[in-house]
């Protein structure tokens, strides 16, 4: 895939407006239905959005023995961040 040519940055008003064409299509097409694009942004929002890793930040910089388990090697797949701990224990 190309690069770009156009290297400016876009605003919020360009980026909804994009973001909104690209889910009509979806859903037009029929790849998509209106609830499931509700629910992805749901779940990107609640669940997976970059709030949770603020939280895990915010946590290691005032409980020193939850920012020594994140700070361990890492596993070899992506940890799951819970509340109760840096990594879930499997």
């Amino acid at each position: 895939m190309a690069a770009p040519t156009d290297t400016r940055l876009n605003t919020q008003e360009e980026i909804a407006a994009r973001v909104k064409a690209l889910e009509a299509m979806l859903i037009e097409k029929g790849v998509m239905t209106t609830e499931a694009v509700d629910r992805l942004a749901e779940i990107y929002e609640n669940e997976v959005g970059p709030q949770l890793g603020a939280k895990v930040v915010a946590r290691a910089w005032t409980e020193p023995e939850f920012k020594a388990g994140c700070s361990t090697t890492p596993p070899r797949r992506a940890p799951r961040w819970t509340s109760a701990g840096c990594r879930a224990r499997r």
